[in-house]
């Protein structure tokens, strides 16, 4: 069965970060003092979800344990774990439900006779429900009854229509890459593969980048992917790429350094890419490096990755060809963008950059000798008449910065 079921968490203390909410609620299992409705908001497979089942096992276990973590044998434990949702805990998709089938299932979970202690109601995608149907739900929340809870769920950042006003709100944040690989890491060793032989090192690094950057901070997506490469041992980015079809902007930016330098080579290399997806990446990369090179400001300092390609790419003398590539194809990029439609454009700065000579700038130069520093080795002196395509004075880095000029 799949890591991202079997791995669910089934307490508190088991969920990934979310130390507000795990501080929170484990002081409200103190006094069982429970609020009566909760919105967890944020992105997809952040763990909203499981964090809302976990909550809910805490509030109507019969067994708690003395830190107030759901003892996950009782009958309205079971329901929630084996998704039954047929005891004290129901569950409601406000995506799919019908706009009088909310209103009547809410209203009788609410007003109904129960002879539970507690109850409490799960409704999913709540950013979806009919206006009618937010309506009731909010004169429901705005007169809770006693012992009756709701967990909401949204996918909206904002005010989810009022309703943040009345629920102790909960955001999700996007997990940022460097956790990612942690979370990844952990993963690994907990499955008892992060010391595996068969497993080389590269995918412990560069691997694990690659899959923290294209899951865009979802834990869900995140361990997808790696139970997906480690089953079919698609260990190396280029593997990666030709077996799931992604993309990371470490693969990206080396696409967009080799059309600067003209590589013949690099035509292979972005054969591997769906058309919309490099232009995603690629645009957001093009379009940082330009507002670096109009008034030198950085969008993300504390990236050294970020930082250090930024600055090669905004050295590239056919730069402005680049930029003019991709603006070329932004009205062509959504719905569809055809690959033919994808090189032309790209063929232009290609041809530009050739035609503009292949040696380095002051500004690649110093990118060089820097990044050789950070590198953990001496730094080797390059020449601006050195060729783009000498390599040889930079050490080798087991993180994926890019290391040529």
């Amino acid at each position: 069965m799949q890591w991202s079921i079997t791995r669910r968490p089934q307490k508190l203390s088991e969920l990934y970060g979310l130390t507000n909410i795990k501080t929170y609620f484990y002081e409200k299992a103190k006094t069982k003092e429970w609020p009566k409705s909760i919105l967890l908001r944020g992105q997809f497979g952040n763990g909203k979800t499981t964090a809302a089942q976990v909550v809910a096992q805490m509030m109507v276990c019969q067994n708690p344990a003395k830190n107030g973590d759901p003892c996950g044998e009782c009958p309205e434990c079971r329901s929630i774990i084996e998704g039954r949702f047929d005891s004290a805990v129901q569950m409601l998709d406000g995506g799919q439900a019908g706009k009088s089938d909310v209103i009547d299932i809410v209203s009788d979970f609410a007003y109904g006779t129960s002879f539970y202690p507690r109850r409490v109601m799960i409704i999913e995608e709540v950013q979806e429900l009919s206006t009618a149907a937010k309506n009731s739900l909010l004169k429901i929340l705005e007169n809770p009854r006693d012992k009756i809870h709701f967990i909401l769920l949204s996918m909206e950042n904002g005010g989810a229509s009022g309703l943040a006003s009345r629920c102790v709100p909960f955001n999700f944040k996007k997990i940022p890459v460097k956790e990612l690989m942690l979370f990844l890491k952990q993963t690994l060793e907990a499955e008892e593969l992060w010391k595996d032989e068969n497993i080389p090192d590269e995918f412990k690094t560069r691997g694990l980048a690659t899959i923290a950057q294209v899951a865009q901070g979802s834990i869900r997506q995140a361990l997808q992917l790696l139970e997906t490469c480690v089953i079919g041992k698609y260990f190396t980015a280029q593997e990666i790429v030709d077996n799931l079809g992604i993309a990371d902007e470490s693969m990206v930016i080396d696409v967009l350094l080799d059309l600067m330098d003209a590589d013949p080579n690099v035509w292979i290399k972005l054969d591997k890419f769906e058309p919309f997806d490099f232009f995603a990446l690629g645009f957001k990369i093009v379009a940082y490096t330009a507002i670096y090179r109009s008034c030198g400001h950085l969008a993300n300092e504390g990236n050294q990755f970020f930082v250090h390609n930024t600055k090669m790419l905004a050295s590239k003398s056919a730069f402005p060809a680049l930029l003019a590539a991709f603006e070329e194809l932004a009205p062509n990029s959504k719905p569809f963008l055809r690959k033919s439609e994808m090189y032309v454009s790209l063929l232009k700065a290609f041809e530009s950059a050739k035609a503009g000579g292949t040696r380095l700038s002051e500004g690649a130069v110093a990118a060089k000798q820097f990044i050789a520093t950070v590198g953990g080795g001496t730094t080797t002196p390059v020449s601006p008449d050195t060729p783009n395509n000498c390599t040889d004075a930079i050490p080798t880095r087991s993180v994926p910065v890019r290391t040529r000029g």
